[in-house]
């Protein structure tokens, strides 16, 4: 199986969301923001041509960097959230815990907005009789949403890439607890 569709289709939405397209980006943002955005598409690109693993290292404590996006994909003013992401996955044991902060806002008028907050992505489950390199997770943590900090909770399903595992990709949707408000929340690391 190819990434090369998800892939792309994921870049497309997240840089929309943060003001730009594949053919140009816009970062006119904090540079924190704009490098993030850049290591996403980067991350992206990397990750498109590639199959999904189809064995996974015999080994625990696998450190993987990216980023995580957080759209809400019901607003009609672009709104993105793009933070920093870090992943700590331990293939033998079948497990990952992840999170992701330094968050910034950006809804195509504002030019990135630093906003608080940590979001965790932990694993369920590494690997399954009919494909080793899927996982399933559980979306927690909170993130400040314009209203302050607000609580998440759902699920992801991801996929590892590479004939090493060295690339993942992870899809998923979070509602804001007490709110009728469900974010998509993607990741691409290596």
């Amino acid at each position: 199986m190819k990434f090369a569709s998800t892939a792309a289709r994921l870049s497309i939405l997240v840089l929309a969301a943060c003001g730009g397209s594949d053919d140009e980006l816009f970062l006119p943002g904090p540079a924190g923001l704009d490098a993030l955005i850049l290591e996403f598409d980067g991350l992206g690109t990397k990750i498109e041509p590639l199959d999904a693993s189809t064995s996974l290292p015999a080994e625990d404590g696998v450190t993987m960097n990216g980023v995580m996006a957080v759209l809400d994909l019901d607003s009609l003013k672009d709104d993105g959230y793009v933070g920093d992401f870090t992943a700590t996955v331990n293939f033998m044991s079948g497990d990952m815990t992840s999170s992701a902060t330094g968050f910034y806002y950006q809804n195509g008028e504002a030019p990135g907005v630093t906003r608080a907050g940590t979001v965790t992505l932990n694993s369920v489950d590494i690997g399954d009789s009919l494909d080793v390199a899927l996982f399933t997770g559980v979306i927690g943590g909170s993130l400040d949403t314009g209203g302050g900090l607000e609580a998440l909770s759902g699920m992801a399903e991801g996929i590892f890439g590479g004939p090493l595992a060295d690339v993942m990709v992870a899809i998923g949707e979070a509602d804001v607890v007490g709110e009728l408000q469900t974010l998509s929340v993607i990741v691409f690391a290596d």
